[in-house]
């Protein structure tokens, strides 16, 4: 277990120094459960913690459950002006593909400025193994 600690540790000061350049930009993370409603990303959450050490701001500024998360419209999605977005896929390509085929998608500011990136699936709720996966890709 110290053993793993330390790895974390100097995991994520390589971390800090590889994503120094992305301090100035803010974050959006989702990942949708449907067509209409996406899980965000916020405060609480083990990514936000991750984003904490990296000097990154999350661009999701909302209310938040005990986890870290929020359910929201997708909707929501559009009054938020990220730098970047990520949104984490669970095996939903189809799902995935009628959404962002929607008006109201390709308005998104993320989208238009080709700021999304669309990601494997990472456990939101894990520890330091998931934080690791996180800063990893």
């Amino acid at each position: 277990a110290e053993q793993h600690l330390n790895d974390f540790n100097q995991f994520m000061q390589a971390a800090r120094q590889r994503f120094s350049a992305s301090r100035n930009t803010s974050l959006l993370m989702f990942s949708l459960l449907d067509t209409r409603h996406a899980l965000v990303i916020g405060q609480g959450s083990l990514f936000q913690d991750v984003l904490n050490e990296l000097n990154i701001t999350n661009a999701w500024q909302g209310e938040t459950n005990i986890w870290g998360s929020a359910v929201v419209g997708i909707e929501r999605l559009a009054t938020v002006k990220p730098g970047r977005a990520m949104c984490f896929v669970h095996g939903n390509s189809q799902m995935l593909q009628q959404v962002t085929g929607t008006p109201l998608w390709q308005s998104m500011s993320f989208v238009r400025q080709n700021q999304l990136q669309i990601l494997p699936a990472v456990w939101f709720y894990g520890a330091t193994l998931s934080a690791m996966r996180f800063c990893g890709l």
